[in-house]
């Protein structure tokens, strides 16, 4: 017989058996677990319903200079988190942004809705700011950024949104909008042929002399990403990570005078992350069982 000062010493089969079995099992887990990983985050809401990024304050470049630049880094809406997005300076390669700042209060521009959405999001503001642009030179143009910022889901983008006001006979009275692709990591694919979107395509008007009207007195706009530059039938979106620039001008007067400014107000963008189809799920469903039976076949041999 062996002294048990030995045997103590000795390895447990059993016990080696049990290890290796309570190891694969972590690690079948731990495999599942990663898996799964690259499912929506637990706390990101996946439902396909509308989320909104949205603006109403505008920062300036110049502290205390309302006819510098804007430069607004802070949206108003987010959607929890999983959007940001830049309105100015930062915005693109040109950093358009428009005359500056609006300081007055005026009656439907500085309201609480996102462009046309009368029932949409609360864009409350504590102040009653908004863009302001000049008839001529770059002061008629502001360029915007949109970045998807989750890490698992593509963002289909629906609507363009915003409020302007054209004061007078004199003003710009049409605008048109155009996607940057030129921006750094601006990648704005059509669904439909799966193509990145091609720079300073039109979203709004036709060409840089033929714009969508705005009439005289105050306006709200909602204006669909896709139905220019992919048809009706696609979508476009922003796969995780990536993000978009546009820019809008303001065009339609040869005049250049400081009272023919007109304001821009509550600008937006609407859209959804899109769910996962079932066969994903049903993908990883089948990636965790092979992973357990492997581990527990191993267990067994």
């Amino acid at each position: 017989m062996i002294p048990s000062i030995f045997s103590s010493q000795l390895p447990n089969p059993n016990r080696n058996l049990h290890n290796m079995k309570s190891n694969l099992l972590k690690l079948s887990l731990a495999a599942a677990a990663l898996a799964f990983s690259i499912s929506p985050s637990s706390a990101q809401v996946i439902d396909g319903s509308t989320v909104y990024l949205g603006w109403s304050d505008f920062d300036i470049s110049e502290a205390g200079n309302n006819n510098s630049k804007i430069q607004e880094l802070t949206p108003n809406l987010d959607a929890d988190g999983f959007l940001s997005g830049i309105v100015g300076v930062g915005a693109s390669g040109n950093s358009y942004g428009a005359k500056g700042r609006f300081t007055n209060n005026v009656t439907g521009v500085n309201d609480s809705t996102l462009g046309g959405l009368t029932d949409g999001p609360d864009m409350s503001s504590t102040n009653n700011l908004a863009v302001k642009f000049t008839t001529l030179g770059s002061f008629h143009r502001l360029d915007f950024l949109i970045k998807n910022e989750s890490l698992t889901n593509d963002f289909v983008l629906d609507s363009i949104h915003f409020d302007n006001r054209n004061p007078n006979a004199a003003s710009n009275n049409a605008f048109t909008i155009q996607y940057l692709a030129n921006n750094g990591a601006s990648n704005l694919q059509n669904m439909g042929t799966g193509a990145n979107v091609s720079n300073l395509a039109f979203i709004a008007g036709s060409s840089a002399t033929e714009g969508v009207s705005s009439a005289l007195g105050n306006n709200s706009h909602d204006i669909s990403i896709a139905a220019n530059i992919a048809g009706n039938q696609a979508g476009v979106k922003l796969a995780a990570g990536d993000q978009a620039s546009f820019r809008i001008t303001f065009i339609g007067s040869s005049l250049s005078d400081a009272s023919k400014q007109n304001q821009l107000d509550n600008l937006g963008f609407s859209g959804s992350f899109a769910v996962p189809e079932p066969s994903s799920y049903a993908l990883l469903a089948g990636l965790f069982a092979c992973t357990y039976m492997m581990a527990r076949r191993r267990a067994v041999s």
